[in-house]
């Protein structure tokens, strides 16, 4: 009896050092998510409750989904200088992120002052959104402008990633100060995230600067910026809503690698977008991104070939 015991004693010793053994050097692959918030202007301005939704979601889901970051496509309220209230509305929303989940935010069209030029002042963008309210995270990188134009930092799975942020309609000097900023971080794989690039109805980029006097189309941020930093693989963006306010380009960059832009601005749908988020999964293993939309209101994604799809990545 004594030495029945001590082989299974032995046996269970053996299995549970194997099993070590194989978790430290044979490790199950850990995937990642990236959320994208597409404009949030209608929430700010009419249903608040549903902005919060959607930044309370993504808190209940970080575990589960391993988000590692959030990115804000811009438009987060509708009226900048004249309704307080939605600013209040955004940042109390966008509150629940903060020290929880590392995020990027921009401005859009609709997040700039009045004036006889009226998207030369961010005041109070940058009053709410300041550089003060993220430059206490690790992750924060810097930024142009106040905060409208950042980036940030993660390492995820081993894998370096740079989040970078442009204003809407970035100014040649906003473009040089990102040039400036991949060509010291040229190690780092780059999402870049700007407001007005592309169009949802066809699948081109923007072929002229819609708010900005001086301002670069997405055309132009492709040639000044894109195609020459090759690590660059993901452009996201919003605004444009003449359809479903879902497209997809691939273009290849000077180094002959695929550049994924994609835009998804669910503005023009119901209860103006009715929670509709982007998941953006990262299986390093498979090389791909799995995109999937959420709507954090009925709690269904939507399975059509525009908002659930694949992306093949190299990285």
């Amino acid at each position: 009896m004594k030495l029945k015991q001590f082989y299974i004693s032995i046996s269970i010793f053996l299995f549970f050092t194997i099993v070590i053994v194989l978790v430290k050097f044979y490790p199950t692959e850990n995937k990642f998510s990236l959320i994208v918030m597409p404009d949030t202007q209608k929430y700010s301005e009419n249903s608040r409750d549903i902005f919060c939704d959607q930044t309370e979601w993504i808190v209940k889901n970080k575990e589960k989904l391993n988000i590692v970051f959030v990115t804000h496509l811009g438009d987060i309220v509708q009226n900048a200088s004249l309704v307080d209230d939605e600013w209040k509305n955004a940042s109390k929303c966008m509150s629940s992120l903060d020290d929880v989940v590392p995020y990027g935010i921009l401005p859009g069209n609709h997040d700039v002052d009045e004036g006889d030029n009226p998207i030369s002042e961010s005041n109070k963008y940058n009053s709410i959104f300041s550089t003060n309210r993220f430059s206490k995270f690790s992750w924060y990188g810097g930024s142009y402008k106040g905060n409208q134009n950042s980036y940030q930092l993660i390492t995820e799975n081993g894998m370096e990633l740079l989040f970078l942020n442009l204003e809407v309609d970035p100014t040649d000097d906003d473009i040089d100060w990102a040039n400036k900023i991949l060509s010291e971080n040229k190690n780092k794989r780059v999402v870049l995230t700007t407001h007005a690039y592309q169009y949802d109805d066809i699948p081109e980029r923007s072929q002229e600067p819609h708010f900005r006097k001086g301002g670069n189309s997405g055309e132009n941020i492709w040639n000044k910026l894109i195609n020459k930093n090759c690590n660059i693989f993901l452009v996201l963006s919003g605004h444009f809503h003449n359809l479903d306010g879902e497209n997809r380009v691939e273009s290849v960059n000077q180094c002959g690698k695929v550049v994924h832009q994609i835009i998804q601005n669910y503005q023009g749908r119901i209860n103006g977008g009715n929670g509709l988020l982007r998941i953006y999964t990262f299986s390093l293993k498979e090389k791909q991104i799995k995109v999937k939309t959420y709507s954090t209101i009925t709690g269904k994604y939507e399975e059509d070939e525009n908002s659930q799809f694949v992306l093949n990545i190299k990285f």
